[in-house]
């Protein structure tokens, strides 16, 4: 099995680079750098990322026979949250560590599956 270990500090268009595969993975899988996980060929690569490395949409990453792949940020459901109490609720989920992306007036935050 391939081992993917780095990423690498350019992004796609800024040379000529041969990529050879596709890893598409959603948020939570694209912060965890210690799994195995399947590129869109099937193959599996075990990810070997340093603590703290988070993978984004467009991103390439070396695998250890030499590939680059690109990361693909895979669709996922969010919910959309506006209004007043938004500086509350930031503050709930920040004590809980969920990650957020906040824009100009709004919050979006990952879709919690039904329980």
């Amino acid at each position: 099995m391939i081992e993917v270990t780095a990423k690498l500090k350019i992004r796609k268009g800024a040379y000529k680079l041969d990529i050879k595969g596709q890893l598409a993975l959603p948020f939570e899988a694209r912060r965890n750098g210690k799994q195995v996980v399947k590129l869109e060929s099937g193959e599996e690569v075990a990810l070997k990322l340093p603590a703290g490395e988070v993978l984004r949409g467009g991103d390439l990453v070396t695998a250890s026979d030499g590939r680059v792949i690109e990361v693909i940020a895979q669709p996922e459901k969010l919910l959309h949250v506006e209004g007043a109490a938004l500086a509350k609720i930031a503050y709930l989920l920040g004590n809980g560590h969920v990650p957020v992306q906040f824009g100009d007036g709004f919050m979006r935050l990952a879709e919690v599956p039904d329980l």
